[in-house]
């Protein structure tokens, strides 16, 4: 097979890996980017080769991936579709996978329609249909009607275009380079120290004056929508994911809902905890709102501090960042910064019990599973992905999203009752391999292609 993936940013693991993998099984693979930007005016394409993948990067996308931009220029832009046009033309694929088109255009989706390639688009996050990918609205409640636009227009959970242009310059620049890291560690401490030292909760962004018309948006869904009834399949990571696509529109018959891994996966083990005080709860991740971290420590403060402690892994906006440390003052709460997946055996080893306090749609939240790949039992919120695999009361617990009440009383659980650690852990077993999850994409893929030649 000949198959041509469309993303951002270099990639999205879950691609990455599946490109690997693929190509690892001798199909011809070439990953089509965006993100990447240079001090020249018009977007252009750049073409590298790299071990068995071709790389091509659309640089100077006036689309800036993952920010708050033009909805006409997300649903339209002659020069991309142009330049989309070109990849086409030269890569020739059988087929063509869309992981993120956020850094693209969503008219791509009509493109490739008429010019009928076989196409897939898996939903790692909700871009397509919210501009600001989680379908969380501006007061942090579930977006169910955009109203025509005129929500849209005054949400903007993501940062203006111009603020992430300097760092994807910086990052296009340093790219595969140790120095990059450095600068965006630079960069995140320089942001903390330049935040205003306000002393409000965390808190979402309300809702903000219109920048862009409602009719927009309403355009850019419609559009986006018709697309996606277009394409051959629609990838949802959990049964969930699926519903929410098919109350948005989505036809339920164009929806497959498939397994979701990564291949370092392949080096969790699954280790016995046994309880011993203070207890260590942990989460590990992206600290935002979204995520509902200050749930979470409003939640732990109501344990016992002497015989429990919380862990806190990932990095986060410092508008949000700064408000969740001063709300965890005084507690037993230890931040411990951003970590590499490869640490991931040794951190597990350190956390009893793991969190994910999310109050968005979570598309699969892969931190959980690997909570769980490790042999740690998990209380989660009762959305997204973690229903599919989350059990109750066998390797985990339930509970109703942005509830610190709640929350508090499933944690409460593992203090009060020391056999339950050591049996919830037990059933924390690995689900399925990188390899069948490999098997199933290759499957669906090579049938898509089979049925378009037909």
């Amino acid at each position: 097979m000949n198959i041509l993936f469309i993303s951002n940013r270099g990639g999205l693991p879950f691609e990455l890996d599946m490109i690997s993998a693929l190509a690892d099984r001798r199909h011809a693979v070439t990953l089509f980017d965006a993100g990447c930007y240079d001090l020249l005016p018009q977007p252009y394409l750049r073409w590298e080769r790299k071990g068995r993948v071709v790389r091509v990067d659309l640089v100077n996308s006036p689309n800036v991936p993952c920010t708050s931009g033009d909805p006409e220029t997300q649903t339209e832009h002659p020069l991309v579709e142009q330049l989309t046009a070109q990849v086409l033309e030269k890569v020739q694929p059988d087929l063509v996978s869309i992981g993120e088109l956020s850094g693209h255009t969503l008219s791509v989706l009509e493109l490739l329609y008429f010019r009928e390639i076989p196409t897939v688009v898996t939903f790692h996050n909700y871009w397509p249909l919210c501009p600001q990918l989680n379908l969380l609205d501006a007061s942090g409640r579930q977006c169910e009607d955009f109203e025509a636009g005129a929500r849209c227009c005054r949400c903007r959970w993501l940062p203006p275009a111009e603020a992430r242009f300097w760092l994807d310059l910086i990052k296009t620049a340093l790219r595969d380079t140790p120095l990059f890291s450095l600068v965006r560690r630079w960069h995140q401490i320089w942001r903390q120290i330049l935040a205003p030292h306000h002393t409000a909760l965390p808190s979402p962004p309300g809702w903000l004056p219109s920048v862009y018309s409602a009719s927009a948006f309403a355009r850019r869904r419609q559009r986006a929508v018709t697309a996606l009834n277009q394409v051959q399949e629609i990838h949802a990571l959990s049964t969930r994911s699926a519903a929410l696509l098919t109350r948005h529109g989505i036809s339920a018959e164009k929806i497959k809902v498939i397994p979701f891994l990564l291949s370092h996966f392949q080096q969790l083990t699954p280790a016995r905890h046994t309880p011993a005080f203070p207890l260590t709860f942990g989460y590990r991740g992206n600290l935002s709102y979204a995520k509902g971290v200050h749930v979470l420590v409003e939640a732990f403060s109501r344990l016992d501090q002497k015989r429990a402690r919380l862990l806190i892994y990932g990095s986060g906006e410092p508008d949000y960042l700064l408000p969740l440390r001063r709300l965890a003052q005084g507690l037993n709460v230890d931040f411990k910064g951003t970590y590499n997946p490869q640490d991931l055996p040794r951190i597990n080893q350190q956390i009893d019990v793991g969190l994910v306090p999310s109050l968005c749609e979570e598309t699969f939240c892969l931190a959980g599973l690997e909570f769980l790949y490790c042999g740690v039992p998990l209380i989660a919120s009762r959305l997204g992905g973690m229903v599919d695999y989350v059990e109750e009361g066998v390797n985990g617990f339930l509970v109703a999203p942005g509830d610190p009440e709640v929350l508090a009383q499933a944690m409460s659980r593992f203090l009060e009752d020391p056999s339950l650690l050591p049996q919830l852990s037990a059933n924390c077993r690995p689900r399925y391999s990188m390899d069948q999850v490999t098997d199933t994409v290759e499957g669906h893929y090579r049938k898509i292609i089979s049925m378009s030649k037909l």
